[in-house]
């Protein structure tokens, strides 16, 4: 049953989806901040049309100060879209989408940055199997 439960966990935060509509992403890259809370969580998720999308998370002490939001048509460069920063959004309208970036970015952090190894690893091999399919999609 806890295997069953992880496993729908890790669909639900790949994005997975069994077939590709313009909007579907699937998560190709997780970079997790240090152990003492500091630093950034970077998740990269990529189209079969090879744009891809960043969205950076910094961490200061535990605590998301900010997030950016970032675009790629080709992969390597990358178009910054927005950024919240905690102190600027606080008492705004952007408040809400600072929050909701700030859940979910500790939700992975919970999920993966911080799971046991075996979970982690199955995580990463997720990763790398929707590398897969992406380059599988995109070939002639």
């Amino acid at each position: 049953m806890q295997n069953s439960i992880n496993l729908a966990l890790v669909l639900v935060f790949c994005g997975c989806t069994c077939g590709f509509a313009n909007g579907d992403f699937l998560r190709v890259s997780v970079d997790c901040p240090k152990p003492d809370g500091n630093g950034t969580l970077v998740t990269v998720d990529e189209k079969p049309n090879g744009y891809e999308s960043r969205i950076t998370t910094s961490y200061i002490d535990g605590r998301v100060d900010k997030i950016a939001v970032a675009n790629s048509e080709d992969g390597l460069n990358f178009r910054d879209q927005f950024m919240l920063s905690r102190s600027a959004s606080a008492g705004t309208k952007e408040a809400p989408a600072f929050r909701a970036f700030e859940d979910r970015a500790n939700e992975l952090l919970r999920f993966f940055c911080l799971a046991e190894p075996a979970a982690k690893q199955r995580y990463l091999d997720l990763l790398q199997a929707n590398r897969a399919l992406l380059h599988q999609q995109k070939a002639p």
